[in-house]
């Protein structure tokens, strides 16, 4: 395992070269385990979230941009606080 993510593949003795054909390239194998695709999930998720709440912040403010910007920036500091 490199870095927990990939594996190599090493049943190539010889080594493949680039367009160069001086660095010799690594071949990897793609592996997607179970906390990757979890991670996966709980990121789009969050991502979709995010495209859907400054509506409804921008609704309780009653249009105001800059105060949406505000409440939206002391969301996000208040949550980096908490333990």
């Amino acid at each position: 395992m490199v870095g927990g993510y990939c594996t190599i593949v090493e049943r190539n003795l010889e080594p493949s070269y680039d367009s160069d054909g001086f660095s010799p390239m690594t071949q990897l194998v793609r592996t997607l385990r179970l906390r990757d695709l979890i991670l996966l999930i709980i990121g789009s998720v969050i991502g979709s979230g995010i495209f859907m709440v400054p509506g409804t912040i921008l609704r309780e403010v009653d249009g105001s941009v800059s105060v949406a910007s505000l409440v939206w920036i002391a969301g996000g500091c208040s949550r980096c606080l908490e333990p």
